[in-house]
């Protein structure tokens, strides 16, 4: 295909990704919304599930989460915890210079620079 045309399919595309990401996210934070306003009411009527009208249940849990154990400074501590701080530090700076990096050719959209002007006055 020309370049045009995929350019102008592109920018269509683009603009559609947007639209549908606004949309996902107004959904998400109502989804949000009405699971903590379930939970809360189940919670206070002792109520473990719940049968929907599509055969499915809608269960009551507790969800736990951790922290990413694998951050620096958690890396850092475990290490003078076990080699002292000397060898912690090489450990740390070890780790840092064997960082892979990932390298790939994207396009990005912007507001052109004229745009972008008329939106500041």
């Amino acid at each position: 295909m020309p370049l045009d045309t995929n350019l102008k399919t592109f920018v269509e595309i683009d603009n559609e990704l947007k639209r549908v990401a606004e949309e996902v996210k107004a959904l998400k934070a109502n989804k949000v919304a009405l699971e903590e306003d379930i939970s809360t009411q189940m919670v206070q009527n002792q109520i473990e599930e719940l049968d929907c009208k599509d055969q499915t249940k809608v269960k009551i849990y507790t969800k736990k989460s951790c922290p990413s154990v694998f951050t620096k400074p958690n890396v850092f501590e475990c290490a003078v915890t076990l080699f002292g701080r000397e060898k912690a530090e090489s450990l740390v700076k070890l780790i840092e210079e064997r960082k892979k990096t990932k390298e790939t050719v994207c396009i990005k959209r912007m507001a052109s620079v004229r745009n972008m002007q008329m939106t500041d006055e």
